[in-house]
């Protein structure tokens, strides 16, 4: 991966019972609008998310029909599994990998029936993994996504940062820190990281 001046905003919407982030979504289309060009996000979704909450998942596909948003869709599993009681190498997806192909499927196939085409990455719920699963996870054609600006844990925003931070309103720290960031930022399509020459 090359050096880049600038960096990749992820979001993750994991399932949740509550709204998703409104004022910050609505300020990255307020952004849009000032910069004249669509603003580029990833948005790490997981297929329960999107069941619960489909009336903010079509306003966010109608901000990047309108060119607003320029929207690279990630797989985030379908269920996010998460155990408060589990330690984190029996937690997330860790806690049931032989579920984990379906998982990751049945994700994608909820994206293609709102005729979205799923990106090849896909990030690991609560960033958990080891190594059976990266490799099961590369069989089926996907690229694992990381972020080591996850804001909500004090980590930095630097030169070709993934910046990590949750639009479904369970976090709302890294929302906070990144809103006066986002005029100053040089946000970046994710693929950008992955091409071998800055053109």
């Amino acid at each position: 991966m090359y050096k880049v001046k600038g960096q990749f905003l992820t979001i993750d919407m994991c399932t949740s019972s509550k709204s998703f982030e409104e004022d910050f979504f609505k300020k990255l289309v307020e952004l849009s609008i000032k910069l004249n060009k669509p603003i580029p996000i990833a948005i790490c979704i997981s297929g329960l998310w999107i069941n619960k909450h489909q009336e903010e998942f079509l306003w966010l596909i109608k901000q990047q029909e309108n060119g607003y948003l320029q929207i690279t869709w990630v797989n985030h599993s379908f269920s996010h599994p998460y155990f408060k009681d589990k330690p984190l190498e029996d937690n997330f997806l860790l806690s049931n990998k032989d579920d984990f192909e379906n998982e990751v499927l049945e994700a994608g196939k909820i994206l293609v029936s709102y005729n979205i085409a799923p990106s090849p990455f896909f990030r690991f719920p609560g960033l958990v993994s080891d190594q059976t699963l990266i490799e099961k996870l590369k069989d089926l054609g996907f690229i694992p996504l990381g972020s080591k600006a996850w804001l909500a844990k004090g980590e930095k925003v630097q030169n070709g940062s993934f910046i990590l931070v949750h639009g479904n309103s369970n976090e709302k720290a890294g929302i906070n820190l990144i809103m006066p960031m986002l005029p100053e930022l040089k946000l970046l399509p994710i693929e950008k990281a992955f091409l071998l020459h800055d053109n």
